[in-house]
């Protein structure tokens, strides 16, 4: 699957939740998704006080069953499974314009945010990713 179609049904799938998606897996076994999120939705969904830090947000059951489920749909929509996404990490820093992840436009820098956000992307790439990436192959 093309990365800007990809990108484009992974923010269909999660909705309100995610503000933008950065696709990652270029020379990787797999595809994985970085997800800037709608932290209002985020909140809203986990049910928490707004003063909630961030951090707390994205880890919440409720948000990150979320983005499984939006997972499991990118599976069942894509017509070639083996280049669908099936792993994604929320970011609770958004996106920084002084670090050239967005344009003048506000558009995303796709490849500025991959390589300003190496640790994330690693992480979503390991073998054991841990608590941070929300994974079907988990």
């Amino acid at each position: 699957m093309h990365v800007e179609a990809l990108r484009n049904l992974g923010v269909e799938v999660f909705g309100t939740l995610a503000s933008q998606i950065v696709v990652s897996g270029r020379n990787q076994e797999q595809v994985g998704l970085l997800v800037f999120p709608n932290m209002q939705a985020c909140l809203r969904l986990s049910g928490l006080p707004a003063d909630t830090p961030r951090e707390l947000v994205l880890q919440n059951r409720m948000v990150r069953n979320w983005v499984r489920q939006g997972l499991d749909r990118l599976v069942q929509m894509s017509p070639n499974h083996v280049t669908v996404a099936r792993r994604a990490i929320l970011l609770a820093e958004p996106p920084l314009f002084d670090a050239g992840e967005l344009s003048a436009k506000g558009e995303i820098r796709h490849a500025q945010v991959l390589k300003r956000r190496v640790q994330a992307v690693q992480l979503l790439h390991a073998a054991n990713p841990g608590k941070s990436v929300i994974a079907l192959d988990a």
